[in-house]
């Protein structure tokens, strides 16, 4: 955020109360999972009875492949760009472009994000919100490109169902909201943390993507380009985040390992206890059996 953003939240804040707030945990977490059942019971739902949405591309057979080379030439940056455009979904697309006009609407002065960033115990609508908000342009490029390298396959994973996809996204910026509130309110209950950006979804993207892809190869461009199957590329960056975060002092320390580990950690939980087959598909089985009619009537 810009200064003038982040003193208009401040000016709008009540220290004290949001202090008090933030030891009630009960409340909070209830309707964070009340929030996370109605996301996905909404989208099963309109899965079910308004036609998927599916990515085209994800259902074809294979993915796009890259270069084998351990150099990092031209022709191998050309052919990652090539098979990242070809393995692009709508989904990704709308992230990436939603967040872009909404950038371009605060940059212009025609938006305000006072009410739409993420303050612990402020407004928990923002939970929905945050992460369409960026505090910059790199910020959202930088975003932006991790989203295409890695959520295209997240969504091949999920038979191309983009209202599965956009659940579990969802499903993640709640939990990671509550999961700070738990934190702040036991740690620091009068430090201000703004949240904004895709940072944290990103997280759990790359840890569903390396469960869910274990043994493919990725790479990363470092004047040479390392290749290692995706769970080892996870356990490296899990280790290096833990490192990182345990050698830190007090808050950098507690609210990095949230913002890291924990986001990876819940996306690679989802995947490997199946919440594709155990949690979204009998959701969608029960709203494609039901006679809605008469269930949203109350009959």
């Amino acid at each position: 955020m810009e200064p003038d953003d982040f003193h208009a939240v401040e000016r709008s804040l009540n220290i004290p109360r949001l202090t008090s707030e933030r030891k009630k945990l009960l409340r909070p977490g209830i309707w964070t999972v009340l929030a996370v059942i109605g996301t996905y019971s909404v989208f099963a739902y309109i899965d079910a009875n308004y036609g998927e949405a599916t990515s085209p591309v994800a259902l074809q057979p294979g993915r796009p492949e890259t270069s084998d080379s351990w150099f990092l030439t031209p022709t191998v940056i050309r052919d990652g760009i090539k098979a990242a455009w070809q393995d692009l979904d709508k989904l990704t697309i709308g992230i990436i472009g939603f967040s872009a006009v909404v950038h371009v609407l605060r940059r212009v002065g025609l938006l305000s994000l006072v009410n739409l960033v993420h303050v612990t115990s402020y407004h928990r609508y923002t939970a929905f919100t945050y992460p369409f908000i960026n505090k910059n342009w790199p910020q959202l490029g930088l975003t932006s490109l991790v989203l295409c390298w890695i959520l295209p396959g997240v969504v091949r994973h999920f038979d191309g169902d983009l209202w599965h996809t956009a659940a579990f996204l969802e499903g993640v910026s709640l939990t990671t909201a509550y999961l700070q509130h738990v934190v702040l309110g036991f740690t620091f209950p009068t430090r201000i943390l703004v949240n904004r950006g895709a940072a944290y979804m990103c997280q759990a993207i790359f840890g569903a993507y390396c469960v869910a892809y274990s043994n493919e190869k990725m790479w990363t461009p470092a004047g040479i380009v390392l290749r290692l199957d995706s769970a080892n590329w996870g356990l490296l960056w899990f280790g290096a985040m833990l490192y990182w975060y345990m050698r830190a002092a007090g808050a950098v320390k507690i609210l990095g390992l949230l913002y890291g580990p924990m986001q990876f950690g819940l996306g690679a939980a989802y995947v490997h206890f199946d919440g594709k087959n155990k949690v979204w598909n009998p959701l969608v089985g029960y709203f494609s059996t039901r006679d809605t009619t008469a269930l949203f009537s109350g009959q």
